[in-house]
């Protein structure tokens, strides 16, 4: 009987691992399609970009308490645009769930987050150009 415990046991522990693995490690970079609502599903990958050309709203689904994520945000030709994020966000450096974005046009924001299961904690790079 032990053994075959332990055999579960180890299969168990390797399934969640290939789970994990794949979840979190995949390399995988979603492509967010530009709307007034900006949607991310972070199943489909915990790296995303987007080229802005409005003011947008971010709205994530499916987050795991403890992930951790990044968004590419790109300025469109015309630039000064905006994303809103959900609003159980904090921003470092008191930022009140507010990015300064860069405005010119083509500017490359990076902004990285991390989720507790409740709130989402963000920190930023701005004006890769």
């Amino acid at each position: 009987m032990d053994a075959l415990l332990r055999s579960c046991a180890r299969q168990d522990i390797a399934d969640l691992a290939d789970s994990f693995y794949n979840f979190i490690d995949d390399g995988r970079v979603v492509e967010l399609s530009d709307s007034q609502d900006v949607s991310w599903n972070i199943e489909d990958g915990m790296n995303a970009k987007i080229t802005l050309a409005g003011n947008r709203s971010l709205s994530i689904s499916n987050p795991e308490a403890g992930c951790c994520f990044t968004l590419k945000v790109t300025q469109d030709q015309v630039g000064s645009r905006t994303l809103a994020l959900p609003s159980n966000s904090k921003v470092v450096g008191g930022g009140l769930g507010v990015i300064p974005w860069s405005s010119n046009p083509g500017s490359i924001d990076l902004i990285s987050g991390y989720f507790d299961g409740t709130t989402y904690f963000w920190s930023y790079g701005l004006n890769f150009t």
